[in-house]
Formats: C-alpha cells, sequence, structure tokens
C-alpha cells in the first residue's frame, strides 16, 4: 500500500536539466534547484533482487542531498534516472556543467 501511494503523490514526477541546475516538477509544481544548492547523490541502490521490484519502483532509487538538508527522492519511475545521477554528479563534483535547455543531459 505504502508504494501505491508514494506512486501517487510522485506521479509525473520529472526532472528537466538546465546549464544553471533543475528544475523538479511533480503533480503540478516545479522548484528550480541550481547547482550550487545540490550537496550531492545520495547512496544508488539498484535492483533489491525481490520480485517485481522494478514494477514498484524498488530497482534503482536515490535522493538527491540538498544543502539546507532536504533531498529529493529518486526511483525507477522518473525517466533516465540514471542519467540523471551521473549529470548531477558530473555538474556538482566535476563541474561539467550541461549546455543547453531540456529533458536529457
Amino acid at each position: 500500500m505504502w508504494r501505491l501511494t508514494q506512486a501517487l503523490r510522485t506521479r509525473e514526477q520529472c526532472f528537466d536539466v538546465h546549464e544553471r541546475g533543475l528544475t523538479h516538477r511533480v503533480a503540478g509544481h516545479a522548484t528550480l534547484v541550481p547547482w550550487t544548492d545540490i550537496e550531492g547523490i545520495g547512496a544508488v541502490t539498484a535492483d533489491d533482487g525481490r520480485l517485481l521490484a522494478e514494477a514498484r519502483g524498488m530497482g534503482l532509487r536515490y535522493t538527491i542531498a540538498l544543502r539546507d538538508g532536504r533531498g529529493l527522492r529518486v526511483d525507477t519511475f522518473t525517466e533516465d534516472a540514471k542519467e540523471l545521477a551521473e549529470t548531477i554528479h558530473r555538474a556538482v563534483h566535476l563541474g561539467e556543467l550541461p549546455r543547453g535547455r531540456g529533458r536529457r543531459p
């Protein structure tokens, strides 16, 4: 039941990648997140091995840690979740900012 509630609460969640940061969109609300506000990526957890883990959003998952202590949860339901983690790592820790606008890195 908890996973169903989470899936409904984070329906249509997406991240738009920009040169200056991310736009986090979920359930009709958008939040701008500059690269300087991101501390990093929490531990990336891959498939937990349980039956249908991917379908329940429990395959790939991690948290985008913000400097103010908040976190944005990313899981299998987020499109291109692995690429998003790599883009954030490159931008925050290596200074390799993405070019242009769009949903893809």
